[in-house]
């Protein structure tokens, strides 16, 4: 039997595997549990140059013990769950780095005795090497044992000298980075991170960083990014006057991180405070705008979104025409219906997400669309009806009405979103209209929509979409719709319906488990089930609720009891939910 294993909340999606080691009970520091660290190559370390570390777990027992490693590295790239820090010889720490990880497979093995596990570590992964010196390293993971004061995880320690470069040697270090590799797209301004420009971090590489930037090494940029000092911030300004638009956009797009959050109001809609505020010069408000018309006009993708982070954080109604006319040129090419089952309707096709949020934040600032114009002013007086902060204009019925079927597909989303709330006759009709459309974009804005308009006639159509959708984000907001008009039945008879669906069953399976009395738990376990089993299970389910008192207490919104016998037949075996007493509910299959 072809199965799929996978760790699941019972009321949200995917937990990782990390997550469901620390339910389960965790096994003692084992006696024999030795580390040792040490610098790979010469410990007297030049800055600048990455530092490998070579990590030993062994074992000086007298018997095997188990550990285990992974579930730490998804999107970082390393593993996250060594936990190393750096001190000087007056104790001051080199800055931790930070690195989100969604987690990963673990991996569970026995280390016999006089064995040994070695790993080995990038050092710039996990701190700052930002300065030469003297320096302590300790370095511990876990390995899924639970520590006590009495046995502790075990550390190990090194010891190790950065020096500083020379002038030339710094020279030498960005040629040879320069040469290592090719920047897979000149207008990817992050792709530095990827290289070791990002280990350069000392201003003694800042000319021969700020001279290859400005030759067209987009990915020096970067390096400039990571040095913390005004010097750098100078060098980005001075990059920012480059005749190359990539070099531009690349030292723009690094500028914008040093906006201190004083210079940006609470109307940004995605600024993140720039904690390099502190290297801030005041002539680069100026440059950076003045870069952002530039940028907003290029047609490129990505710089169009730099341009767009630029006006959100600092931009004035006075930009609202510059954002308008490339949110034209952004919609008014073909775009074809978003109909794949797993096409992306999350984020709107090119910069057209980047645009909106920086009209956002010019709306909040008093910018107001103009009343005439082509599809960008269209979809910015849409914006504007959907704003419920902006109050609407005399003529807005007659623009909607005229313009809500209109193509591109992410102009009728946009007109989805400007209906009124509730929308009443006409107004129900073309949401009707709307769930029924071409794009997954725009019915899944109309799902939203028709969930919070308290309206239940929707409910058939929106069942009709948990039945036979085969977009995954479209089910859900279908789901959620349902549930918002308290159309209990209506969304179990669908999701009962779905089980057949091998990619909609996980989704169909534990929304149906919510509708019994089950025990709470943070975890369980998920098998997809054959084709045959899904069909037979579904059936199980029709034969449950042909009682008619359940139906109505779930039409009540009340759980409905059941044994362990019955729990067993309607799960299939497909969904247990882990006790925390380490047994399943209601029980192994």
């Amino acid at each position: 039997m072809l199965a799929k294993q996978c760790i699941i909340t019972v009321h949200v999606a995917l937990l990782t595997l990390v997550a469901t080691m620390r339910v389960l009970a965790q096994p003692p520091v084992p006696d024999g549990a030795r580390v040792t660290v040490t610098i790979v190559g010469d410990a007297n370390c030049v800055l600048g140059n990455p530092i490998r570390l070579r990590f030993v777990l062994s074992n000086a027992g007298s018997e095997p013990f188990g550990f285990n490693t992974g579930g730490d590295y998804r999107w970082s790239g390393f593993p996250t769950r060594y936990k190393c820090s750096v001190r000087d010889r007056a104790g001051t720490a080199l800055a931790a780095t930070s690195a989100a990880t969604p987690g990963g497979m673990v991996g569970t093995r026995t280390l016999h005795v006089g064995g040994e596990h070695c790993e080995e570590l990038l050092l710039q992964n996990y701190v700052r090497v930002d300065r030469p010196g003297e320096f302590t390293l300790r370095v511990v993971h876990d390995f899924g044992w639970s520590a006590t004061d009495d046995k502790p995880h075990p550390v190990a320690e090194a010891r190790f000298g950065i020096a500083l470069p020379t002038a030339a040697q710094a020279d030498e270090l960005v040629r040879s980075i320069a040469a290592a590799g090719e920047v897979p797209d000149k207008f990817d301004a992050w792709a530095g991170r990827h290289s070791a420009f990002r280990h350069l971090c000392h201003p003694v590489f800042l000319e021969p960083l700020e001279r290859y930037a400005a030759a067209g090494e987009v990915r020096a940029v970067f390096g400039l990014h990571q040095i913390h000092t005004a010097g750098a911030t100078a060098a980005l300004l001075r990059l920012m006057a480059s005749d190359r638009l990539d070099v531009e956009h690349a030292a723009a797009s690094y500028l914008i991180q040093r906006i201190p959050r004083r210079l940006v109001d609470a109307h940004s809609q995605r600024f993140v405070v720039g904690r390099l505020g502190g290297f801030w010069r005041p002539e680069a408000a100026e440059r950076l705008l003045s870069s952002a018309r530039r940028l907003l006009g290029s047609g490129n993708v990505n710089c169009v979104r730099t341009g767009c982070r630029i006006i959100d954080a600092i931009g004035s109604p006075a930009d609202g025409e510059t954002v308008l006319q490339a949110l034209e040129a952004a919609i008014s090419g073909y775009h074809p219906p978003r109909e794949a089952p797993h096409e992306n309707i999350l984020d709107a096709p090119g910069p057209v997400g980047a645009l909106r949020y920086a009209l956002a934040a010019l709306r909040g600032r008093g910018f107001r669309a103009p009343i005439g114009g082509g599809l960008g002013v269209i979809m910015a007086q849409f914006l504007e009806l959907g704003d419920p902060n902006v109050a609407r204009r005399e003529d807005w019925e007659g623009t909607l009405a005229a313009f809500f079927s209109a193509n591109p597909p992410v102009l009728r989303e946009a007109a989805v979103r400007a209906l009124p709330r509730p929308p009443k006759g006409r107004w129900a009709e073309l949401l009707q209209k709307a769930l029924n459309d071409c794009d997954r974009g725009v019915v899944a804005a109309a799902c939203d929509v028709a969930g919070h308009s308290g309206d239940r006639a929707f409910a058939p159509s929106l069942a009709n979409i948990v039945r036979a959708e085969m977009h995954p984000s479209v089910v859900r907001a279908a789901g959620e719709a349902l549930m918002r008009l308290a159309a209990h039945w209506e969304a179990t008879d669908a999701w009962i319906e779905r089980l057949a669906h091998e990619h909609g069953f996980h989704d169909a399976i534990t929304f149906l488990l919510d509708r019994l009395e089950h025990p709470q738990a943070d975890s369980g376990q998920f098998e997809c089930l054959p084709r045959d089993e899904r069909i037979a299970l579904r059936k199980v389910w029709r034969r449950f609720f042909a009682d008619e008192e359940r139906r109505a207490a779930v039409r009540a919104g009340k759980p409905i009891p059941v044994t362990l016998d019955q729990a067993r037949r309607l799960l299939g075996g497909a969904l247990a939910l882990l006790m925390p007493d380490g047994s399943y509910w209601p029980g192994d299959r």
